[in-house]
């Protein structure tokens, strides 16, 4: 009935919804904010890597696993290094705050 292909993005999409809920439930229990700016890098490095995720799947399904594993290095990183900006800056505005 469903393709592989759905069930693969309907679990990811479920496992992002429960993630971003539960993360705004954390933020809200610990009375930490987030500027707009740490929401757009983070959501931006987010994007990138559901976007590779993407181009990694269909690599592999048409048998390229070389430009499967390219794509993880120019465009997964960059998501990694974006979220992790977003989320040190989340961070040391904290520290400083305390």
């Amino acid at each position: 009935m469903f393709t592989s292909s759905i069930v693969i993005w309907a679990t990811i999409s479920l496992f992002i919804g429960f993630g971003i809920a539960w993360f705004i439930q954390y933020l809200r229990a610990k009375a930490i904010t987030v500027k707009w700016y740490e929401w757009a890098i983070g959501i931006s490095g987010l994007l990138l890597i559901l976007f590779s995720v993407q181009n990694i799947l269909a690599g592999y399904a048409e048998s390229e696993p070389k430009s499967a594993l390219m794509f993880v290095l120019l465009i997964a990183l960059p998501g990694l290094i974006l979220m992790g900006i977003a989320g040190l800056r989340i961070a040391t505005r904290q520290k400083r705050a305390i």
